[in-house]
């Protein structure tokens, strides 16, 4: 959990004036050293035993204080009488003054266990190569869970398909899909208490086998000539109709924990992968009524489409599957049409994630899938991926945000995940069927007295997180925050985290682009916002030098700069000058790249890429933005016949690199890395120290990426010169001058 700026605006007008917007973002599974209950002396594992506030209900934290009769809440400032003597206060006392902003984790012995089911959606009317990346996507995921999860694999095409796992022999349950006036129940064909997954452990072999017998549409009779068709009978409508049907049969069997019964048999989650390689055009909600029913609202443009199927079933089974707590992952494997705009909303709802996979010569779908879960799954030291860079995963979350009074947390829907879910009594509670390592949400923070914030007293804020882990059960994070005043915007700026405001910006510009705005409109208002904060910025320290001048009898400075420079703290101003480029690359990448997507047909790749570009920021953390839109550059240079790691991060044009004297560089684009030798560099130059920081940088990765080799004047160096953000358009340099010349603009307007 962290904060836009560390200095919080005073009140109102000092945060229109700072012009850096004003918000917590919470990283659930954030991967910072947590304070655990040990270094409190917590024993109980019982959060009822816990000493929390009798007014607010906060939990402890290092910036309690303490007085002889108790101890005295930093949120609401309730003096509470009682400290149980489970809780050792001269081990809080100690920590409150060596830690800033540190989170609690407490283990939770919760009396029901789930079991979590990973069900495989597999798309066979796809054409024999993407079929096959399918299958070794599966076997990679089986490979990859622990022994004790659970599989079910479902077969998509005209009808429903679901692998009896259980036998030795893999046969197929075929489901009929029905005319919407004809209701086929599901329960009746499964079982009402049979589970639709198997345990990995005792049925391997078999799940294998299904796998290998997965068959194509060809073989089931359609003729060979449409095996390659966009278009080939896939009813997702229909079979994730009937999947609803069958959690909620599932879910009224496994009642809640209640007093009368503590300990309720094992509630089953699921999470579906969906392997897609074409859109829905088979059943309820295909593509032709959508499109019929886009064409006679009026619209006619892909912007438009998207949003008139905001009233599609999709979007229903979306919001059940995350009221059911169940999530869905999308991999759409296919460089053709396939309708994302429809499918995302099965994802952005549950917590899920969408990946595109359009290079099926070079498909890293089944490295992925191997990777990521290993990362999620392995609780043991049995895999080769280190602990502190492990995945992990959150069901059944809960999050509670609670601030000063003086402060008031607010959702807005356009920053943030769909899958957010706000408790309809308590509004400062929200639920979330699903989270991993890299979820961000996002909340402003809205000043509730005219008179702003106490000038002596810290604000504090905290965000207590419940959640099942498959890796340690149920647990508790609390994560408490505790900041000092900004009494004017300098203070405000010199305070301000460059990757969580950048990552607050670009996911409401993304999110506005998807609900209301064009893409054309969406740059302009990222550009307008660094106007403006520029001409604040200048307009300060006008002021500022208007009054030194005064008292020197000099004449202030009219001159208007656009690099920070007069920012007192020279790291400070390196960060800021960074904001700026990282708007530039962002203006100029593959986010904002769609130049005729207002006016695109709705059925084309274009409105795939759009779709998923714009929905990506429900999974990236500020890191993963930051190098997809300004890549971070690594220069090595020749000392004694070996490479050095000379400096890290640059500005990322041709120029710069040619004049920065360096043997070796290596940019992290955040999607692949690329190492460009220069001419003249020894013949072991992708070896030492280069070799051992690409590792580094791979395993720090969720997801498998591509390293690319290159040398300078040779084939494939258009891959390095490539990454060179700022020499695209006019070019950064051009750019930004003309960003100095709008707010010279403003300021004679006045």
């Amino acid at each position: 959990t962290t904060l836009t700026t560390i200095r919080l605006p005073i009140d109102k007008d000092t945060k229109e004036l700072a012009g850096i917007p004003f918000a917590v973002l919470v990283s659930p599974l954030s991967k910072y050293s947590p304070l655990t209950s040990s270094d409190l002396h917590v024993s109980s594992t019982n959060p009822s035993h816990f000493p929390r506030c009798a007014s607010c209900m906060a939990y402890p934290s290092p910036f309690v204080t303490f007085n002889p009769s108790g101890w005295t809440c930093p949120l609401c400032s309730e003096n509470n009488t009682t400290i149980p003597s489970r809780w050792s206060t001269p081990t809080l006392r100690e920590k409150a003054t060596e830690l800033i902003a540190p989170y609690i984790e407490f283990p939770l012995n919760e009396p029901q266990s789930l079991r979590i089911c990973y069900l495989a959606v597999v798309d066979i009317t796809s054409d024999a190569r993407t079929l096959e990346i399918i299958k070794e996507s599966l076997s990679a995921l089986v490979k990859s869970l622990n022994p004790s999860s659970f599989v079910a694999i479902v077969l998509l095409s005209d009808e429903m398909g679901i692998f009896d796992l259980k036998s030795s022999i893999p046969h197929v349950r075929h489901i009929p899909f029905l005319p919407p006036d004809e209701r086929i129940d599901i329960t009746d064909i499964i079982g009402p208490d049979s589970h639709i997954g198997v345990e990995i452990g005792l049925h391997e072999m078999n799940i294998m086998l299904a796998i290998e017998s997965i068959p194509s549409f060809a073989h089931l009779g359609v003729k060979p000539e449409y095996e390659e068709t966009v278009f080939n009978k896939r009813g997702y409508g229909p079979l994730h109709s009937l999947l609803l049907q069958y959690f909620n049969s599932q879910n009224s069997s496994n009642p809640s924990p209640t007093p009368q019964n503590p300990n309720p048999p094992t509630k089953n989650l699921y999470k579906i992968i969906n392997f897609i390689s074409g859109p829905p055009d088979y059943g309820i909600g295909n593509i032709h009524e959508v499109n019929n029913d886009i064409s006679s609202s009026g619209s006619s443009t892909a912007l438009e489409g998207i949003r008139t199927a905001e009233d599609s079933i999709y979007k229903y089974i979306g919001k059940e599957y995350g009221r059911l707590g169940i999530t869905a992952d999308q991999y759409i494997i296919s460089s053709r049409y396939c309708s994302l705009f429809l499918y995302k909303y099965l994802s952005t709802f549950s917590g899920g994630i969408i990946k595109i996979y359009d290079d099926l010569e070079n498909c890293l779908l089944p490295q992925d899938i191997y990777r990521f879960n290993t990362k999620t799954n392995s609780s043991n030291n049995e895999t080769t991926i280190q602990d502190d860079s492990m995945e992990d995963e959150a069901w059944q979350g809960m999050l509670r945000v609670r601030t000063s009074k003086h402060l008031e947390p607010f959702n807005n829907r356009k920053g943030t995940h769909g899958a957010l879910i706000q408790d309809k009594v308590y509004p400062n509670i929200y639920t979330t069927p699903f989270a991993r390592t890299g979820t961000v949400y996002t909340f402003d923070l809205v000043h509730t007295r005219r008179q702003g914030l106490p000038k002596r007293k810290p604000t504090t804020l905290q965000v207590a997180w419940k959640y099942y882990s498959p890796k340690k059960g149920w647990n508790l994070r609390v994560c408490t925050i505790q900041s000092k005043m900004g009494d004017n915007r300098e203070q405000v700026w010199l305070g301000t985290g460059i990757g969580e405001t950048f990552y607050v910006i670009v996911n409401k510009v993304c999110r506005s682009i998807l609900s209301e705005c064009s893409v054309a409109e969406g740059k302009d208002s990222i550009r307008n916002w660094l106007t403006l904060l520029l001409y604040n910025y200048n307009d300060h320290y006008f002021w500022v030098s208007r009054n030194k001048s005064r008292r020197s009898n000099t004449a202030p400075s009219p001159s208007v700069d656009v690099t920070w420079d007069r920012i007192e703290s020279t790291d400070k101003q390196k960060e800021l000058q960074l904001l700026n480029r990282m708007v530039f690359g962002f203006l100029h990448s593959k986010f904002l790249s769609f130049s005729d997507s207002d006016s695109a047909p709705l059925q084309s790749e274009t409105t795939d890429e759009l779709v998923y570009y714009m929905t990506m920021m429900g999974h990236l953390d500020y890191a993963e933005l930051k190098n997809l839109v300004y890549p971070t550059c690594y220069t090595f240079k020749e000392v004694d016949n070996k490479l050095e790691l000379d400096q890290i991060g640059m500005g990322l044009s041709k120029k710069n690199v040619v004049d920065s004297g360096g043997a070796v560089f290596l940019v992290d684009g955040g999607e692949d890395i690329v190492v460009m030798g220069r001419k003249g560099v020894g013949a072991g130059w992708k070896g030492g120290k280069v070799k051992e920081m690409v590792g580094k940088l791979k395993e720090g990765k969720r997801w498998v990426v591509r390293v690319w080799w290159v040398k300078e004047g040779e084939e494939g160096e258009e891959r390095f010169w490539g990454k060179m953000v700022e020499d695209k358009g006019e070019g950064y340099d051009a750019w930004i001058e003309g960003v100095g010349k709008e707010v010279l603009e403003m300021k004679t307007v006045g």
